[in-house]
């Protein structure tokens, strides 16, 4: 009952959110002179600047890097989709590269000694498996883009940003760890139905 009443509004956000996405970028993406790998490449370089300044302890800076980091991240989709130019890899590309800048955010705060190392380590895991879970289930179905229906990274990222800026990072890492939870285990509910 908690989970189908959670599953629809993290349904609500994701479909307000693409739409909200579209409105904004729709024009900037139009206009961008960069190629959406350059812009997922620039993502994860601010995403590695984000996660020095959570070892260096400033929050805040961490925080505005990391909101920069992914609005190129949704900027990237738009161009490629506004330009016509999107490919396999560029696809590929943007997918590992979120997992880059999750890993070494997390990965921060777990060094920083933010958060509890068990509390952090096991989000850590939970969202690392989501993910594979999702790249197994497409390669051994032979469907593409099983995942992104499921991915609560735009949710994820928000409340990342938010622990960040506010510095209320052990309740962030907790609902993370919901998130991923939440994520894990529809991904593993569709891969069953698919693969059985």
């Amino acid at each position: 009952m908690v989970w189908n009443s959670l599953s629809g509004g993290i349904m609500q956000y994701l479909e307000v959110k693409r739409k909200v996405e579209k409105k904004l970028l729709q024009k900037p993406a139009e206009a961008c002179p960069f190629s959406p790998n350059t812009l997922t490449f620039f993502s994860v370089l601010l995403g590695f600047v984000s996660g020095y300044f959570i070892l260096e302890g400033m929050l805040v800076y961490s925080a505005l890097f990391f909101l920069t980091a992914v609005l190129l991240d949704a900027l990237d989709g738009q161009v490629a989709r506004a330009k016509r130019i999107s490919s396999k890899f560029g696809s590929f590309f943007d997918k590992v590269a979120d997992r880059i800048v999750d890993m070494t955010l997390l990965s921060s705060i777990l060094l920083s000694g933010l958060v509890p190392l068990p509390a952090g380590l096991f989000t850590l895991c939970v969202i690392v498996l989501a993910s594979y879970s999702s790249a197994v289930a497409e390669a051994e179905s032979r469907k593409k883009h099983l995942g992104e229906g499921m991915s609560l990274r735009p949710l994820r990222s928000a409340i990342l940003f938010l622990g960040l800026l506010s510095g209320q990072l052990e309740p962030a890492v907790f609902l993370l760890l919901i998130t991923g939870l939440y994520s894990l285990e529809k991904r593993l509910l569709v891969s069953f139905q698919l693969l059985s």
